[in-house]
């Protein structure tokens, strides 16, 4: 099984996004990684700049890369509307996040909210780790970010899983999550409908398959590309990981870095 783009979603999904993740409960968890690692950091497939943004009003520099002309041109309209200081902290570049060279090394690497998944075949996800782990600094982390999909309840028939309200209308999202028979990948559409005051005037669709990682996988294959797994969660508030968690986060560091203990910030 191979794939052109691994992003292909995002050109329905990119107009959306914003609205619909702007209140997502992963912010105050990267800040503090920020604050126990230090900067540089580094966010492959940051989006929109949801998590760069907050991390550079921090005080942090912040790099993203991205695939997606739609996400980066969103991330770029988010950063100009930020203040002088801000902007200078904040970097994006349109690079593929299995074959990059920054030629610099970042204290943070952050894979955020379910994007690794979206790496269909073993052989890319071993690319990116790996080309993510020769950027780290020996004393730096990286952050892996998945969703659980053998969580239970994670397939299921159409249903509203997100609504907002745009003030004049509001939008709502509809889900459907499915196995694909033969393949350890989860299929799911997403089904966008778009009301302003008097009706519905948007009604768009988007399908795309997510791989299905297990957190001993994601272990591997961090561990592949050298680092030591330091710590792991099963959510974004420090909940211990278990096989019911929503979330799969680990935390990896280098082997020589694992010895330097930097504990969590609360």
């Amino acid at each position: 099984m191979g794939v052109e783009r691994t992003d292909a979603n995002y050109d329905i999904d990119a107009q959306f996004y914003d609205w619909l993740y702007s209140d997502a409960d992963d912010v105050h968890f990267h800040l503090n990684l920020a604050k126990r690692f230090g900067g540089p950091v580094l966010e492959p497939m940051c989006g929109t700049a949801r998590l760069m943004v907050p991390l550079a009003r921090a005080g942090f520099c912040v790099v993203g890369i991205d695939t997606h002309d739609g996400m980066l041109k969103l991330a770029r309209e988010n950063i100009s509307g930020e203040n002088a200081e801000v902007r200078k902290r904040l970097e994006l570049h349109k690079m593929d996040m299995r074959d990059f060279d920054l030629k610099r090394k970042f204290k943070l690497v952050i894979v955020a909210f379910n994007g690794f998944p979206h790496l269909l075949l073993p052989a890319d996800q071993d690319r990116a780790v790996s080309c993510m782990a020769r950027h780290l600094d020996p004393t730096g982390a990286l952050v892996i970010a998945v969703r659980n999909l053998k969580a239970p309840g994670t397939a299921h028939p159409e249903q509203l899983d997100m609504t907002k309200d745009l003030g004049s209308g509001h939008l709502s999202r509809y889900s459907t999550i499915t196995e694909v028979k033969d393949h350890p990948l989860m299929r799911v559409k997403f089904r966008y409908e778009l009301y302003p005051a008097d009706g519905m005037i948007d009604n768009r669709e988007s399908v795309f398959d997510i791989r299905i990682l297990q957190a001993n996988q994601l272990k591997a294959l961090m561990e592949g590309a050298g680092l030591c797994v330091a710590e792991s969660y099963g959510g974004h508030h420090g909940e211990p990981l278990t096989p019911k968690s929503d979330w799969i986060i680990h935390l990896a560091r280098s082997r020589e870095g694992q010895k330097i203990r930097i504990p969590m910030k609360a």
